[in-house]
């Protein structure tokens, strides 16, 4: 029986990068919120906290794309 090939341990990084960084973006989002609302920070920063959340959904989108494509291709 043979191992993960190097395109299952290339899908496995991937996803988990994926993962982390969907993690870090909610945390750090729901983070400024609590603190948006302690410290009362202008709109002008919670919209700046909001653009990076949305990038950062972003990417995850494409990576979970290009994540899928891999798949594809194996079969």
């Amino acid at each position: 029986m043979t191992g993960p090939s190097d395109l299952d341990t290339a899908i496995a990084k991937r996803s988990g990068r994926v993962a982390i960084l969907i993690l870090a973006v909610f945390a750090g989002w729901g983070l400024l919120q609590f603190l948006g609302v302690q410290m009362e920070l202008s709109r002008r920063v919670m919209g700046l906290g909001d653009a990076v959340a949305l990038v950062g959904m972003g990417w995850a989108i494409y990576e979970t794309a290009m994540i899928w494509r891999m798949r594809r291709e194996k079969e």
